[in-house]
């Protein structure tokens, strides 16, 4: 017998079967793992913040991180099956949605992006002519 081995996905729809349907914990317990894991990340990259921020200030931030995580995760967790197609965005998704809720600073990732973005089209600009 060829067993997976056991991931928080699984673990999440395992215990969401107990509370509602086993159909209906399939179809949330992703989601649910994506939200518990950015909300991990962003309480871990709360606590090396040097700066005091209030409870409404804390609570923005968590909540910020979750809803980008559960909006992106399965879609990038889909793009890196597709630059390595032995990774399964099963396994894929608890490290995405974790580092999206800790990264502290989205500015950089913005600048680091566009950066990225604008070389890759100076690049085929390039080509072109």
């Amino acid at each position: 017998m060829n067993q997976q081995p056991l991931d928080i996905v699984g673990v999440i729809v395992a215990l969401l079967a107990f509370i509602v349907s086993q159909d209906v914990a399939i179809v949330v317990g992703p989601y649910a793992a994506i939200a518990i894991l950015a909300c991990a990340g962003s309480v871990l990259a709360l606590s090396g913040n040097e700066e005091k921020i209030g409870m409404f200030g804390a609570l923005c931030f968590v909540t910020m991180r979750i809803f980008l995580a559960v909006a992106i995760t399965i879609s990038l967790a889909e793009l890196v099956e597709r630059w390595v197609p032995d990774l399964q965005p099963r396994y894929t998704l608890s490290p995405i949605a974790f580092g999206i809720g800790w990264i502290r600073d989205y500015n950089q990732v913005r600048a680091a992006l566009g950066g990225l973005l604008a070389r890759l089209f100076e690049k085929r600009a390039g080509d072109g002519n």
